[in-house]
């Protein structure tokens, strides 16, 4: 919000004139604009593990999913899946951890 006085993807993506925005909204999920269109992703959330590393884990995801060819949602969806699985084993472990 600070750097572009918005969370709208399409505004910010207008704004700096670039072919795709990305929003992340945490365990809310992603709005994503791009040429094609634009639209919100969104996975189960994980609550009660800390999510550090849970954004660049988003943004690689999306990264990897773009560079095999997935469309934008639908690399933002497998890029917010991606993320809950890895909180879901994480909180696992952390359940698992003795103490």
């Amino acid at each position: 919000l600070a750097a572009y006085g918005t969370i709208d993807a399409g505004a910010i993506r207008a704004r700096c004139d670039v072919p795709e925005a990305l929003v992340t909204f945490g365990q809310w999920g992603a709005a994503i604009s791009c040429e094609q269109g634009s639209g919100q992703v969104s996975s189960e959330a994980v609550i009660g593990v800390d999510p550090t590393g849970a954004g660049d884990a988003f943004l690689a995801g999306y990264a990897n999913a773009r560079a095999t060819g997935s469309d934008p949602l639908a690399a933002g969806q497998a890029a917010c899946e991606g993320v809950s699985s890895l909180l879901a084993a994480r909180l696992r472990a952390a359940s698992q951890a003795p103490g």
